[in-house]
């Protein structure tokens, strides 16, 4: 997407200056998350599938943690229903 194209749909959602916009993109791209591809007087950006592959990682450690912490409260939950029902 262009950045015009990037910029029309995040305003939609968050106030966002363009400059502020550019910082981010400038900073995804530095991360290897997105590549920027010159056409005359645009740019377009394209995600960088392999630039996340980190992060993904690192979701995934808390997603365990967290997956395991909740099971336990459902449990505990339930056994605290079945002993308000006796």
């Amino acid at each position: 997407m262009s950045v015009e194209q990037i910029f029309s749909r995040v305003v939609a959602i968050k106030k966002i200056s363009l400059s502020s916009l550019s910082e981010h993109l400038s900073l995804l791209k530095g991360a290897g998350m997105v590549e920027v591809e010159v056409r005359a007087t645009e740019r377009i950006y394209s995600l960088r599938q392999e630039g996340f592959v980190e992060v993904l990682d690192w979701a995934k450690e808390y997603e365990q943690f967290w997956d395991l912490r909740l099971n336990r409260l459902g449990d505990f939950l339930d056994r605290m229903d079945k002993n308000e029902a006796h």
